[in-house]
């Protein structure tokens, strides 16, 4: 049996939302951009947490199983430059809810910087209820999160992936989410992809973004994602995954919503991407795109999903 202390106006026993506990980390530094203090604080509670996630990161070991713990409030967590989550096995878990749009766990920009808001090059590492969101209204940063060359095994939670949301980036060449060469076996798991209010109006921005390369991105999982966009563009495509290296190397979205809130898109997929491996849709659903590869490509399958004229069966290539 397990006892839980509890003591005046805070939780002592480490727990966060849906019962999940954090007794499983090693070591766990909190980051609160309201109360915390960089300089007066060591990050290890609530009541003595970290204020930015510069000083929260810099308290962690690779390697370690440790974790970045960040807690919700009125503020946010703002960035002045480039963020990269080097560390492998090393963990970023927000305490509040995740929410589909407007987390209370989100990290942005604050002024006009590098293309990249956030850059994952580690390997291993769990995030679970994070929100980034470029904020800033700069054509500069067309980029939001990168998962870096083999930047693989990490896991993904409840997480969203929030761009473009200012007009600047709508018309650029904005990449959302993007799968870097080799970024391999990754797994989005309830994560919110995309944007709903703000238009997107480049043909050649995505919502996800795989370049292919010498390794591609094989493995990859997003299951009950939900990917959505605004655009009035009909040649605009959410998705480009580009070369998966191998014939047999594959992409899956399984139980995943493809939802368009403006103009209807011609191909979910871009024409003639993959050149190489699968993508897999598996009981997926939509609206707003005609088909999922207005080319037919025979390298998109799709299973017991259907949107216009494509076929619902079991393993059906759009050329079929």
């Amino acid at each position: 049996m397990r006892y839980e202390q509890l003591s005046v106006g805070e939780l002592t026993v480490d727990m966060i939302r849906g019962g999940a506990s954090l007794d499983m980390f090693t070591k766990k530094i909190f980051v609160d951009p309201v109360n915390g203090s960089d300089s007066a604080y060591a990050g290890k509670s609530i009541s003595n947490a970290k204020k930015t996630l510069a000083a929260g990161y810099a308290a962690l070991r690779t390697n370690k199983n440790e974790a970045l713990i960040l807690v919700p409030g009125a503020s946010y967590h703002g960035l002045i430059d480039h963020f990269v989550w080097a560390h492998s096995f090393t963990h970023l878990i927000g305490l509040a809810g995740p929410g589909v749009y407007g987390g209370r766990n989100r990290i942005y920009d604050t002024a006009a910087f590098h293309e990249m808001l956030f850059s994952i090059t580690g390997i291993g590492n769990i995030f679970k209820a994070i929100h980034w969101q470029r904020d800033f209204n700069s054509a500069l940063g067309v980029q939001n999160v990168t998962l870096g060359t083999n930047a693989s095994y990490n896991y993904f939670e409840d997480c969203q992936f929030d761009s473009p949301i200012m007009a600047a980036l709508g018309a650029a060449a904005y990449r959302n989410l993007t799968l870097g060469d080799g970024a391999r076996s990754n797994t989005f798991r309830r994560c919110t992809i995309g944007q709903w209010n703000q238009l997107a109006a480049a043909t050649d921005g995505f919502q996800i973004y795989g370049v292919g390369g010498t390794n591609g991105n094989a493995g990859t999982h997003f299951m009950d994602c939900v990917v959505l966009w605004y655009t009035n563009q009909a040649t605009m495509s959410p998705i480009n995954i580009s070369n998966l290296i191998d014939v047999n190397a594959y992409v899956l979205f399984d139980r995943c919503k493809f939802l368009g809130l403006g103009t209807t898109v011609n191909g979910l997929c871009t024409t003639g991407t993959p050149t190489a491996g699968k993508i897999i849709f598996s009981n997926c659903s939509g609206m707003g795109f005609t088909e999922y590869d207005a080319s037919a490509n025979a390298r998109i399958f799709v299973c017991n999903s259907s949107t216009g004229d494509d076929a619902a069966g079991i393993g059906v290539a759009v050329s079929s």
